[in-house]
């Protein structure tokens, strides 16, 4: 079961997570012969099954070991989002098999990661039962605050342009009123009123705004 679950994550895998995960193929297939030839050679009969029996339980401790990773995740977000119970309930029955197993034939490596193992179990269905009404899944918590960040994020995207568009206004204007300057031209009448004069102050400013 476990080459089909290599096999199927090989084919459906990025190309480069492929060459990652099959060179951990690699090194288990090599870690195994490495394993398998020291302890024919270095070891005599009697002591084969000690050895053996110590890397099976470090092991075996480190498959129960494993789901604590999410553990952290569960206890810092107050969530059992990430928590993988249908795993945890596996290993903890599996757990509970073996160690029955261990002290009818009264094998201590199988016993004792066995022991551990439900142990770590028995804590992660604690935590899971703390947790597992207590507050929303973190994927709700952090979806108001997600979408508050965006709708900031937008206003703050609009202020930007409408700043922007009134500084090009500003600047636009400016350089038309340089590049085209009023020029007073005068007027041809000798006897010009005050009344006059004003209406004719007043048409310049209109044009100089209009421009």
């Amino acid at each position: 079961m476990q080459a089909l679950y290599l096999v199927l994550l090989l084919i459906y895998t990025t190309k480069e997570k492929r060459v990652q995960y099959f060179g951990f193929v690699i090194l288990d297939i090599v870690f195994f012969g490495i394993v398998l030839a020291f302890t024919l050679v270095a070891f005599k009969e009697s002591s084969r099954r000690t050895f053996t029996g110590v890397l099976c339980a470090t092991f075996t401790t480190i498959m129960y070991v494993a789901p604590l990773a999410a553990l952290r995740t569960t206890i810092k977000t107050k969530s059992v989002e990430y928590m993988p119970i249908l795993l945890v309930s596996s290993l903890f029955l599996n757990g509970c098999v073996w160690l029955t197993f261990a002290l009818l034939v009264t094998d201590i490596f199988v016993l004792v990661p066995n022991a551990l193992g439900i142990l770590l179990g028995t804590i992660q269905f604690l935590v899971y039962l703390k947790f597992k009404n207590s507050t929303p899944e973190a994927g709700e918590l952090g979806k108001g605050s997600y979408e508050k960040q965006i709708e900031t994020s937008v206003i703050d995207i609009q202020d930007s342009n409408v700043k922007s568009n009134n500084v090009s206004t500003q600047n636009r204007t400016l350089t038309r009123l340089d590049a085209f300057p009023v020029i007073r031209s005068p007027s041809l009448s000798p006897n010009r009123s005050p009344s006059n004069q004003q209406h004719e102050d007043d048409t310049e400013q209109w044009c100089e705004l209009k421009v």
